[in-house]
């Protein structure tokens, strides 16, 4: 039997500029996989994560970030940021290309309001202004307070709209 079980399936209609999905978290796990597809976007441009409460308000919070940009039409890149109010680049797209990215996310004790909630990511997108490159991204980052998140806010970092398709999972151990 799998350990992965599936929690839920969001689709977010195209045009959207900034995206609440609650209920992803909860007490019966502690490590999550959300697979996130980006069906479209209107404009270049990376996209940004907050955590949300069980009300769906945003947890205000600091985020450290790393990540390691591999794209096939430039030289790769570190980047990273320190006390910012988003979970930055989590991926980065252009144009209005559709199913341009996915990003595969693990969030460690988002629940938890013992704990710092940690991420790990990679993602693969599309990049037009290159002649359809291919962009990639390894990263991680830690959410710097204790507050218990049941759900995510997705926004694109440099403004316009996306389509999105999020499936969470929990990860179980079993004994």
């Amino acid at each position: 039997m799998s350990n992965l079980r599936l929690i839920n399936e969001t689709t977010i209609a195209n045009g959207t500029s900034s995206s609440i999905t609650n209920d992803l978290f909860n007490a019966d796990f502690d490590i999550y996989n959300l697979q996130i597809k980006r069906t479209l976007a209107s404009a270049t441009g990376g996209m940004s994560l907050r955590l949300v409460n069980s009300s769906g308000s945003i947890i205000p919070q600091l985020f450290d970030f790393a990540y390691l940009n591999l794209t096939s039409h430039a030289t790769f890149h570190e980047g990273r940021g320190q006390n910012n109010s988003f979970f930055q680049y989590l991926d980065w797209s252009s144009g209005t290309v559709a199913d341009q990215s996915s990003i595969n996310l693990y969030v460690f004790n988002p629940f938890s309001s013992s704990s710092y909630t940690f991420f790990i990511h990679q993602t693969m997108g599309t990049y037009l202004p290159a002649g359809l490159a291919t962009n990639g991204f390894k990263g991680i980052a830690v959410a710097k307070n204790t507050s218990s998140a049941t759900g995510i806010q997705l926004q694109p970092s440099q403004g316009g709209t996306f389509g999105l398709e999020i499936r969470t999972y929990g990860l179980r151990v079993d004994n």
